[in-house]
């Protein structure tokens, strides 16, 4: 099986593997999650500062409207008209340069976000179209009934390039401020395009040239509703109360009769006044922009930085629990392989020198010999390395108790042989002194022949009582201490066997042996 032969540190690192992929692969998505979450953040939040930079721009531009009208009628002087048509065209080339210079133009993300920066600063240069009119209207030639529209065409076409309402969620907080802060430059539109259309009607008298008014009107109301719908509480409050201070400034009751009847509205105010009014609604809805503007940067700002902090803190966490497993992978790994391989280590050890102490005792035939030690395993561990180490040591302490009686058993049995060899070799001894002197004394051959069979019978007795005092490890006891001559040995040997008479006996003179190999020969 593969996982037999895997070493303990590489089954652990498979064990922990497939937990730790678990976690990579249910951390990532989380993450990946939250950034792209914080990505559309900002994105918002750069669409947002967009918006209002246009914003700024289209009330500069609005307001720009209105004192053309205001010229043609030879109420605003036309070095003011000047002016704010260079404070325009500064503005406008500020917008391009903010946009190319922040890389909106060229960032994707960016794009999406602002609904296309590049269709954005497309828009904003469709402005120039307005030069023809412009030169008209400081001239005092411009067509009255063209002027409101041409510039709400290039107004309208600046908004729609931003393409708020695409690029938000309205279930979200802050994609029903964006969709608001659309519907709020929508409004300022339709309210500053219908100042123009209501002096147009105030300077001429002409109740016809209420019906562009009108008109406007109807699309305004539906745009305030959409404001109203998505805005929060307090930007609508801040709306009705600007709308309350214009309002006085223009008379209690004309939102309510410039709504219903206007006729009546334009025959009681002087082109002065309704100029005056009419310019201060201009940054009516400025206000607004710039309350929803504050409150969706502050809303994707949080939710940016809450984003970001919950995918550093997911990240870090997935990263903390991942070292923390690899760590304590590598603890245990450690805790389980170290104790092994001093156990292993240990048992080698203990297996040589058990070897070593067993070839001594075996090998060792002296009486007093050292009994059999063993090196104790060193593993201390309370957990199952623990117990099948000194599992090991019992088995180690069985097995040398078990040699130890075997060698004293051994030791004992050489001892009785011993014992019994000496014995019997004394009694032999005395034996064939006696039988010596029988076989001086006797004179009959039969009798004498009967003592030499019983006196080889008791040399060969003397032989196997010196064998057995041999094999308990004891010398022998009739050991030799001087060189003999071959021949005295062999005619000793031929001694001790019967009918030696038989045996005929050739050895070389002039062969002396040493004292050690006389008693084997």
């Amino acid at each position: 099986m593969l996982l037999g032969r895997l070493r303990i540190r590489a089954k652990l690192a498979i064990l922990v593997t497939i937990p730790l992929l678990a976690v990579v692969g249910l951390t990532v998505p989380v993450v990946l999650e939250r950034v792209a979450q914080a990505g559309r953040a900002a994105d918002t939040a750069r669409a947002v500062r967009i918006a209002g930079q246009v914003g700024a721009l289209v009330q500069d531009l609005q307001q720009e409207r209105l004192l053309a009208v205001g010229s043609l009628f030879r109420l605003v002087d036309p070095a003011r008209l000047r002016a704010q048509v260079d404070t325009v065209t500064e503005h406008v080339a500020d917008l391009q340069a903010s946009l190319a210079g922040s890389g909106s133009a060229g960032s994707p993300s960016a794009g999406s976000a602002s609904g296309g920066s590049a269709e954005v600063a497309r828009a904003v240069d469709g402005i120039r179209g307005l030069v023809d009119l412009r030169a008209g209207a400081l001239a005092g030639t411009a067509p009255v009934d063209r002027l409101v529209p041409a510039y709400g065409a290039v107004i309208t076409r600046v908004i729609d390039a931003l393409r708020l309402e695409q690029v938000v969620d309205v279930r979200t907080t802050e994609g029903r401020q964006v969709v608001a802060l659309d519907a709020a430059l929508r409004t300022d539109e339709g309210i500053s395009a219908g100042s123009g259309y209501l002096l147009i009607a105030v300077a001429t008298k002409d109740p016809r040239a209420l019906v562009p008014y009108l008109t406007n009107l109807a699309v305004l109301q539906a745009t305030a509703a959409r404001f109203t719908t998505f805005a929060t509480a307090a930007q609508t409050a801040l709306y009705t109360k600007v709308q309350n201070e214009l309002n006085a400034r223009l008379g209690k009751d004309f939102a309510v009769t410039a709504d219903t009847d206007p006729t009546p509205v334009i025959a009681r105010l002087t082109p002065q006044v309704a100029l005056a009014g009419l310019e201060s609604m201009i940054g009516v809805g400025r206000v607004v922009e710039q309350k929803i503007v504050s409150d969706v940067t502050a809303e994707v700002n949080r939710k940016q930085r809450s984003a970001l902090a919950t995918a550093y803190l997911v990240g870090g966490l997935a990263v903390l629990v991942l070292l923390g497993v690899v760590l304590l992978c590598v603890a245990v790994a450690r805790a389980v392989a170290r104790p092994l391989s001093r156990l292993t280590r240990s048992a080698d050890r203990v297996a040589r020198a058990a070897e070593t102490e067993l070839v001594r005792v075996a090998d060792d035939e002296s009486e007093a010999s050292a009994p059999v030690h063993l090196e104790p395993v060193n593993v201390r561990a309370r957990d199952e390395i623990g117990d099948l180490a000194r599992a090991f040591e019992r088995v180690q302490g069985t097995a040398t108790r078990l040699v130890e009686r075997q060698v004293l058993s051994r030791r004992n049995v050489a001892q009785m042989f011993g014992h019994v060899g000496r014995r019997t070799q004394n009694l032999v001894g005395r034996q064939i002194a006696l039988i010596d002197r029988l076989e001086r004394d006797e004179s009959d051959p039969d009798r004498l022949e009967y003592l030499y069979r019983l006196d080889h019978v008791s040399s060969r007795l003397r032989r196997n009582a010196g064998s057995l005092v041999v094999l308990s490890g004891a010398t022998g006891a009739n050991e030799q201490h001087e060189p003999m001559a071959l021949a005295d040995v062999v005619r000793l040997a031929l001694a001790e066997i019967e009918d030696f008479v038989r045996v005929d006996v050739e050895v070389p003179d002039g062969i002396t042996l040493v004292p050690n190999v006389v008693n084997d020969i």
